[in-house]
Order: C-alpha cells, then structure tokens, then sequence
C-alpha cells in the first residue's frame, strides 16, 4: 500500500486529524496530559505540551525502579509469559550507557 492510499483512506475514515489523533489514542487506552503554554498575544498559534505517560521512557533517570506498568505487562501482551513480571524479577543494577 502506498503511503498517499494509506492517508486517503485515513482522512475517509475521520477527515479531522485531530479527532483522528484523539480515537487512535483512546482506542489504545492512551491518556494524555495537555498542557496550554499559549501566550495571551497568540491568535492564530497554539502552543502546547504533552505528556504521555503510556509512551514516556521506562523510568525517569532520577529514580530507575519508578517505571510505568506497560514494562511489566508488554511480555504478556505480546504473548511470551502468562502473567506480568514484577518489579523483583527487574534488573537492579544499572544498564551501561554505550
């Protein structure tokens, strides 16, 4: 399929890219938390900020055992273990950085 068929059957489906953005999200159980930085003078421009937590890094460098839930439960998700890992059975020490 061709890139150009694929957005055409895209904006068929929902033509607003927004409210596309917004049901792909939702179906997948992803919750955004939007921030407006939007300067007053703005009328035209919005300036926004997104945190994902769903697609954030799987732990904040400050505190590595705080990560989100997807890590423990992606093996099960994808179909390699029966029930989700848990935080013990996490590697304590930390990964090199290359």
């Amino acid at each position: 399929m061709k890139l150009s068929e694929l957005c055409a059957r895209c904006d068929a489906a929902e033509p607003d890219p927004v409210k596309r953005i917004h049901l792909a999200m939702q179906s997948r159980g992803i919750d955004p938390i939007m921030f407006d930085f939007t300067p007053r003078a703005f009328a035209q421009t919005k300036v926004w900020k997104a945190f994902i937590p769903e697609l954030s890094q799987p732990y904040p460098p400050q505190a590595p055992a705080l990560g989100h839930p997807r890590y423990l439960n992606c093996p099960v998700d994808a179909g390699y273990r029966d029930h989700p890992i848990d935080q013990a059975d996490l590697l304590q020490d930390p990964l090199p950085y290359p």
